[in-house]
């Protein structure tokens, strides 16, 4: 093509509207914690169905939900790894694809152990791509623009645990449980469309790019990973995650920031795990209501938080001495503070509740021997009484539902989940200021490891465990718990006094490496 015919060609309009923001890599990485968030959560909401279908109890579904968390953790170092090291776009899109394909697969489960198999497969999913996706926001955005970027991400991931559960506590009433892993797979395999044509920035490009050092420059070039063979390949992982972490645990900001956020995960994801069944057992909320007022808190609260906590992160960020863990630090105890108050008011009034009538049917089959129907003995399991080796069924006492008592409990809650939620962009901005280009990935894998195996996949665990060891009481479990929170949150805010130095430091390497690649450019152009 000629000069003429190249300057009187048309210039292509910059998309706008719905196409920029499905081209902005931080709304598409949002995407996919959205869709992750969706998959791993619904079945918060399908706990009753699935205790009906299984004839399980509250510690078979702690079971569930930790041992994919549990798998998680483990598989999310050595994905860091690896996401400092291939192409993290290309690596996230194939993990949507295929977590998809494992949600819709769990649908065929014929008992409770193949659902838990099916379900610990998902915990492959958010292991890849929160790791790569965290460096690829390092890379895509400037320090000043992460809390931003991050929020996008995080509100994207509170309206998933929202709507995961929120959308099972409806499709599981509706179509049922299995038809409701179906739906939600779905949405995925669009996603992961979106995330293939994303292109990969170069690694520290962003960081450059804070210091005067141009633009974002790409690296679409495919990584191969086993050129030298599967066992090289191996041996080489494993002497880099070792010589990784023994760098990312000398840096004070990471080593307080894993301590402090593995305490409040424990028991912020112990208190969103069984916060539904709470309002059905201890506030009287009425049966397949509790994950409809769950959903509305994480995103009527969790949204606006995020949204907030990320404009917050980038305005004050240099206001005072590590300003982007002190405030996340102070935000999670005042809204730990509200959610442990909120505990302390209950209804006065209760009203008596007879079994119902199918649980005569399982006493007769009891007596005789024969099998009861799996989801009318799970009815029946509340009024369940052990006398004289036998199983009875007699009235139980419960709640009457009372709203000056919901309302302010709730109320509260709706703030404290808002404060907590504005310290998540911050607290992930700080974590990326704080660790080099090349080793994000593996960084927010140890954040990852030490957050789920500690805090995410034991909390449901262990107070399921709690629970049942107090007659089923959500409330005395969650009181037992809350404190872990306070505990993390002031470790958070002395680890504030390292944040600022931990990050002179990696800008003077990264000043030092741009002064030596001007230096060869110039001997090169000699």
């Amino acid at each position: 093509m000629s000069v003429a015919e190249t300057a009187a060609a048309p210039e292509v309009p910059a998309p706008r509207g719905l196409a920029r923001l499905l081209r902005e890599p931080m709304w598409v990485l949002g995407l996919v914690l959205l869709m992750d968030e969706i998959d791993k959560n619904i079945i918060r909401g399908l706990i009753h169905p699935l205790q009906r279908h299984f004839d399980v109890g509250d510690f078979e579904i702690g079971m569930l939900i930790s041992v994919s968390l549990f798998l998680n953790g483990i598989v999310t170092v050595p994905a860091g790894y690896l996401a400092d090291r291939w192409n993290r776009t290309r690596a996230i899109g194939r993990t949507v694809v295929g977590w998809s394909a494992l949600t819709a697969a769990g649908a065929a489960s014929l008992n409770f152990p193949m659902l838990v198999g099916m379900r610990s497969a998902l915990g492959f999913g958010q292991a890849i791509s929160e790791p790569s996706g965290a460096s690829l926001i390092g890379d895509y955005y400037p320090v000043e623009k992460r809390g931003r970027a991050f929020s996008i991400q995080q509100v994207m991931l509170l309206a998933g645990t929202g709507v995961g559960v929120l959308l099972g506590g409806l499709l599981g009433e509706l179509v049922g449980w299995r038809l409701a892993l179906v739906v939600v797979a779905l949405p995925g395999l669009a996603v992961a469309v979106l995330v293939f044509r994303l292109r990969e920035p170069k690694r520290g490009t962003a960081d450059r790019l804070g210091l005067g050092g141009g633009e974002i420059e790409h690296d679409d070039a495919e990584v191969r990973l086993f050129e030298g063979g599967f066992r090289r390949f191996c041996v080489d992982m494993v002497l880099g995650l070792r010589d990784d972490m023994r760098t990312i645990m000398a840096i004070r900001t990471m080593r307080y920031a894993l301590a402090g956020v593995a305490a409040l995960l424990f028991t912020v994801t112990a208190v969103a795990v069984w916060l539904p069944q709470y309002y059905i057992r201890h506030l009287g909320v009425a049966d397949g209501l509790g994950e409809a007022w769950f959903g509305a808190l994480a995103i009527l609260g969790g949204v606006p938080g995020v949204l907030v906590g990320g404009r917050v992160a980038d305005r004050y960020a240099n206001r005072f001495q590590g300003a982007r863990l002190a405030m996340p630090a102070v935000f999670l105890f005042i809204g730990a503070s509200l959610f442990t108050a909120s505990y302390a008011l209950r209804p006065t009034d209760t009203h008596i509740e007879r079994p119902p009538a199918a649980c005569a049917d399982v006493a007769a089959a009891d007596r005789s021997g024969a099998d009861a129907d799996p989801e009318h003995r799970q009815d029946c399991r509340d009024f369940e009484v052990e006398a004289n080796g036998r199983t009875t069924y007699q009235p139980i006492e419960r709640p009457t539902f009372s709203y000056s008592v919901f309302v302010p409990a709730y109320l509260m809650q709706l703030v404290g989940i808002f404060v907590v939620s504005m310290a998540i962009p911050g607290l992930r901005a700080g974590l990326t200021d704080a660790l080099p280009a090349h080793l994000r990935g593996a960084g927010f894998g140890a954040f990852n490891l030490i957050a789920v195996i500690f805090g995410q996949a034991a909390a449901p665990f262990i107070v399921s465990f709690l629970s049942s060891r107090y007659d089923d009481n959500l409330r005395t479990a969650f009181l037992l718990v809350s404190p872990l929170s306070f505990l993390g949150a002031a470790v958070l805010f002395r680890a504030r006094k390292f944040l600022d130095e931990d990050m002179q430091k990696i800008m003077m390497a990264v000043l030092t490496a741009m002064q030596a690649e001007r230096e060869r450019v110039q001997e090169a152009d000699g």
